[in-house]
């Protein structure tokens, strides 16, 4: 298949953008699978976790409401108990909302079934609070108390479940990064190491050729033309340049062979000339006896003139034919220069395009970053309920001290202070756990940063590497500016050459002229001595003329090695 250098430069770009779009575009699909699994890691078990600590707070604030209504017989407390009943109901449906696996859901029916008995233990206890029957007191300290416990229990069980899953998506997340990198780092040194080995055919094909044609053109420059033809495989506009070159050297062998032959033959005819003027200057008074011999060679010579004239007219039309195939192979080096260069400007886009990966995968460090600072955020809000939790347990404290002063009549609401203490406990007990547990997302979110940082630092490589090829991309314009310099040396040494030619075919036309005269003059010799004299002269001079141009000529053609 026949492949031009633009195709073959367009095939080769096309590929290293393929290939780093491979890259780019398998990094950020590794990169949204991460993201998508942390966020649903962190949307799901963290919202079901605090909605799990949320009934166990609502079941205390209804342990609360009826133990106070129990207690004073205020309704404010019933109020309150109704209002945390709702919301504890309202909560345990949405957690059966959530819940997704067989055992999440059998978790959640039990502490529903539990706050059902819950409920109609309260209703009795309401009852016979309403009744006024002191039965109220051992439901209290019995049945109550008992399916409270239970209740926590199984919030505890259920808590520890979706911590458990929490660890287990950690890890999975951990994993998949770990797997991302690996692929990516894979596919990147793959990347970098297929554009690298196109670039270096690709620079072979091109380069090579346009260098032995740069060596070739150097010792033509130079005058040798004993080299052979240069010898490629290539078939686009390089391989027909060098065919036109190799034919140019052949074109200008046989030209410059030609010449000096001739200029060896004009030489000797300007030596025979030049001394038949002499001869007939000396012998001008014996020009009636021998007119008829002179008028002979002067015939040879006219001959002779006209064959150098017809020769030379053949050089100038080689070397017409040098100069056009010296412009064909300056267009075809400075078509070569332009290819050179759209290669350089596809390069200089790849570059540009591996610093939009680049700042992509900035872009999603500092989400990350943004992620860890939320956080820290959260464990300083957790921070702010201990402390809250803390005063709680020092006020009930406080509360138990005053109803032990009050002695009998204090009793009832020591019993609440003591609830409000365990509540505080639970609630701080409760903060420590959802510390723990931000810290330990913000561990994971430690490494997702350091895993960014590190396919960050590799993308940085990928453009030192796509830079490096642009580089070689410019040596190579450099060095087709250098062919076309030498292309432009010899076409200017061709019109140097002709001009030079076109200069002797005006002197040898001269001396045709003036030989013509000569070979008029001789059939008149008789009556014209004097006249034959000067024009002998003038031969002469013509003939001292051509020799020095013929000299000229050969010192010319001798910087030629044939």
């Amino acid at each position: 298949m026949k492949l031009s250098v633009a195709k073959k430069l367009f095939l080769g770009f096309l590929s290293v953008l393929l290939l780093f779009g491979l890259v780019s575009g398998l990094s950020n699909f590794e990169l949204g699978n991460v993201n998508r699994n942390y966020q649903s890691l962190l949307d799901e078990n963290i919202s079901e976790v605090m909605l799990v600590k949320t009934l166990k707070t609502e079941l205390m604030n209804e342990a609360g409401g009826i133990r106070g209504y129990l207690l004073t017989g205020d309704s404010t407390y019933l109020s309150d108990y109704e209002s945390s009943r709702k919301r504890m109901e309202h909560h345990i449906n949405e957690l059966n909302k959530l819940t997704s696996n067989k055992e999440e859901k059998e978790l959640a029916k039990e502490l529903k079934v539990l706050h059902d008995r819950y409920q109609s233990i309260i209703d009795k206890e309401i009852k016979f609070k309403l009744e006024e029957n002191n039965a109220y007191m051992s439901l209290v300290e019995t049945s109550d108390k008992q399916v409270s416990q239970e209740f926590n229990k199984k919030a505890d069980e259920l808590v520890k479940f979706y911590e458990t899953q929490l660890d287990a998506g950690i890890n999975e997340t951990v994993s998949s990064v770990k797997s991302a990198q690996v692929i990516t780092l894979i596919i990147t040194i793959a990347a970098i190491l297929a554009a690298m080995t196109i670039a270096y055919f690709i620079s072979r094909m091109i380069s090579r050729p346009i260098n032995l044609a740069a060596a070739a053109i150097d010792k033509v420059a130079g005058g040798d033309l004993s080299q052979t033809s240069i010898k490629v495989k290539n078939r686009d506009e390089i391989g027909a340049f060098i065919l036109s070159l190799n034919k140019m050297v052949q074109d200008l062998r046989s030209v410059v062979t030609q010449v000096r032959s001739t200029s060896e033959q004009v030489a000797s005819s300007s030596e025979q000339l030049a001394a038949s003027a002499e001869e007939s200057s000396l012998a001008s008074e014996q020009v009636a006896a021998i007119s008829q011999k002179n008028a002979l060679g002067t015939e040879q010579q006219l001959h002779r003139f006209r064959e150098v004239s017809s020769s030379m007219e053949e050089i100038s039309s080689g070397m017409q034919q040098i100069s056009l195939s010296s412009e064909l192979m300056l267009e075809a080096a400075e078509k070569a220069d332009f290819l050179t260069k759209k290669g350089t400007n596809s390069v200089d886009n790849v570059v540009r395009q591996m610093n939009e990966i680049n700042t992509s995968v900035g872009s999603a460090a500092q989400h990350i970053y943004t992620l860890e600072s939320r956080s820290r955020e959260i464990s300083n809000i957790v921070e702010l309920i201990t402390n809250i939790a803390e005063q709680t347990n020092l006020l009930a404290l406080n509360a138990a001290i005053e109803a032990a002063r009050a002695g009998e009549h204090g009793r009832g609401f020591s019993v609440v202070a003591d609830e409000v203490r365990k509540l505080a406990e639970g609630s701080k007990q409760s903060a420590i756990q959802i510390q723990q547990m931000i810290g330990l997302v913000q561990e994971e979110t430690k490494f997702a940063v350091l895993a960014m940082e590190k396919g960050n630092e590799q993308v940085r490589d990928g453009l030192e590497d796509t830079m490096e090829a642009s580089a070689a991309f410019a040596e190579i314009a450099h060095s087709m500016g250098d062919v076309t310099y030498k292309v432009e040396e010899v076409s200017s040494s061709v019109e140097e050459l002709t001009a030079l030619t076109t200069q002797i075919i005006d002197v040898v036309s001269s001396v045709q002229d003036i030989s013509e005269k000569n070979a008029a003059a001789s059939q008149e010799t008789s009556a014209a001595t004097e006249e034959q004299l000067a024009t002998m002269e003038e031969v002469s001079s013509s003939a001292e003329s051509l020799a020095n141009l013929s000299e000229k000529l050969q010192d010319v053609v001798s910087r030629f090695k044939l």
